[in-house]
């Protein structure tokens, strides 16, 4: 009866309790961003109140376009990662979407999408995310590197110099002119 109770499956190994981010839904997020096919929608008026229009932000995803492919007798995706996420799982984010878009919890980080019930992760997340705070992730600031960046000398560069200090040590001086000149 313990075991039942526990965070643990069958064989003890410990069920994961927070989901952890994948680098092709970060990269499906950026590129239906870039496409804008993922949109922040207006607020509807009257549908949350004053302290919940903070925390929740509503985003709507519009169904990717498409290309039939003869070789596989198939359409697929033109986004090349939503191609190979699968119909199916592209899918769940967009069925049952109400018409003002899905309302996202950016204080809780939740998504009433199927998508986010099955994985704990969504690209309605991301995106609201991305809106609300500028990046994937509101407690990390984004690190510059504001010193100098050293020029890199090439080959060509290198010979010069090696070319000019050789001709200073020995022999007649460059800027040596004629005798009795100024130069």
């Amino acid at each position: 009866f313990g075991r039942c109770c526990t965070p643990e499956n069958f064989f003890g190994a410990k069920i994961a309790e927070l989901a952890k981010s994948t680098a092709k839904l970060r990269w499906r997020a950026t590129e239906l961003r870039r496409m804008k096919l993922i949109e922040k929608m207006a607020a509807l008026p009257g549908s949350y109140e004053e302290s919940d229009e903070l925390d929740y932000v509503l985003v709507c995803v519009h169904p990717t376009p498409r290309i039939y492919v003869r070789p596989q007798k198939q359409t697929m995706e033109v986004i090349e990662i939503c191609a190979q996420m699968g119909l199916n799982n592209a899918r769940m984010e967009r069925d049952g979407q109400p018409e003002a878009g899905w309302a996202v919890n950016v204080r809780d980080r939740t998504c009433p999408c199927k998508y986010f019930f099955k994985h704990g992760e969504c690209v309605h997340l991301y995106f609201a995310l991305y809106k609300r705070y500028g990046s994937d992730t509101p407690t990390r600031r984004p690190l510059f590197n504001r010193s100098q960046r050293k020029r890199k000398r090439g080959l060509a560069e290198d010979i010069h110099d090696a070319v000019v200090a050789q001709q200073s040590s020995r022999g007649r001086p460059i800027l040596n002119g004629p005798a009795l000149s100024l130069v």
